[in-house]
């Protein structure tokens, strides 16, 4: 399975480039930011359509397939206009990373959905303890609360860690946003 490119042709210095674009909306964005903990719906749409999610992903997955120095570069300049925002941006859209490294192709490719789009703050070691995760049939069930980094703008798959496995060892669960909700203290997922 694999996902068309959205801009087949993008290169790395128009990735930055947009980023730079977008410095003065950023500052005017700031307080907006700052008092809700996120940035703007309209914020995360301009991230979307400049391809910012989609830099380190796989091109198999839809993504640009960057280097690193693209996407630290581009998180650099979007910080430049407001660092929450880079922060956030970096937290949603950088795990791409570990998806590809981690995760057979099989699991790769149901994460990256129908349109390849893939958002997932990862979340370790935030309130240890209040994920276990309990053997079912088929694999695991984990409930529980974790942090408020799943509040950044709108997510794909929320991915925080478990404990509770035997032997004991932590482990990382990726469940889709549609079955996690974002209460203003942290996510619970229903995972």
């Amino acid at each position: 399975m694999s996902f068309d490119v959205p801009e087949p042709g993008l290169r790395p210095d128009q990735m930055v480039a947009r980023a730079v674009g977008l410095r003065s909306r950023l500052r005017d964005d700031q307080a907006h930011t700052e008092a809700n903990s996120r940035y703007s719906k309209d914020m995360h749409d301009a991230f979307v359509e400049a391809g910012f999610y989609r830099i380190l992903q796989p091109r198999m997955f839809g993504g640009y397939e960057f280097d690193i120095q693209t996407f630290y570069r581009t998180i650099i300049e979007i910080a430049r206009g407001c660092p929450s925002t880079g922060w956030m941006l970096c937290l949603g859209a950088g795990h791409a990373l570990q998806l590809g490294s981690s995760f057979s192709q099989e699991a790769q490719a149901e994460i990256a959905g129908p349109d390849g789009h893939f958002v997932a703050p990862l979340s370790v070691g935030n309130f240890p303890g209040t994920r276990p995760a309990h053997p079912v049939d088929g694999g695991y069930r984990v409930s529980g609360a974790t942090h408020r980094a799943f509040r950044t703008p709108p997510i794909s798959w929320a991915w925080p860690t478990s404990k509770g496995l035997t032997p004991p060892r932590p482990c990382w669960w990726l469940s889709p946003a549609t079955a996690t909700r974002c209460p203003t203290t942290g996510a619970t997922s229903s995972a």
